[in-house]
This record gives structure tokens, sequence and C-alpha cells, in this order.
């Protein structure tokens, strides 16, 4: 149940979210603390990672743009990398090229 209700707070769209736990008396460790919270935007975020990474997997850019925006990483490259893909998928190279502009060093 608590993995559960874990899962089911990592996937809700509040920021910074908090579980608090409460450990088993006859568990705890010199220096834990009885209850305790728990930072869910980790987990959430590895979700997120997670599920971008199998639609790149997929050459779905589109949607793994979506889920980029919709999910809290903030990641601008990634982001331009991704356009950048979508449209050299749609053969439109010079939106490609305009979506990295930005990026480019000249060295």
């Amino acid at each position: 149940m608590k993995a559960a209700w874990g899962i089911l707070q990592a996937i809700e769209t509040r920021p910074r979210l908090r579980l608090w736990q409460v450990r088993n008396p006859q568990e705890i460790r010199p220096g834990q603390e009885r209850v305790f919270a728990v930072d869910l935007n980790i987990f959430r975020q590895e979700l997120d990672r997670q599920v971008i990474q199998q639609q790149l997997k997929s050459y779905n850019y589109q949607g793994a743009e979506i889920s980029l925006k919709n999910s809290s990483i903030e990641a601008p490259l990634a982001l331009a990398l991704i356009r950048y893909g979508n449209y050299r998928l749609a053969h439109n190279y010079d939106q490609a090229f305009n979506a990295i502009n930005s990026y480019r060093t000249d060295n």
C-alpha cells in the first residue's frame, strides 16, 4: 500500500510533493526519525524521463516534446534537440537548423 500511495502522489500534478512516512518502531536505527518526509518530485522526474526516453526510441518527437513541456524537468537544450529531430523527420531542414541555432558555438 505504501508503494502504491507513493506512485499515486508522484503522478499528481502539484509541485513540491512530499509524502510523510512513519517508521516501524521496532525497525528504527539510531539517528533515524520516527516520522519523515519523502520528496516525490525526484520520483516523478524519473518517471517523466523514462517516458520521454521511450518516446524518443520510437521516434515520437512530438510526444516527447509535449511530455517534456508538461514535466517538471528543466532542459531547454533537450527541448531544442527534440524539436530538431521532429523537424528533420519531417524534412523541414530550415526549421531544424533554427531550433538549435541559438546553441551553436563558433569554434
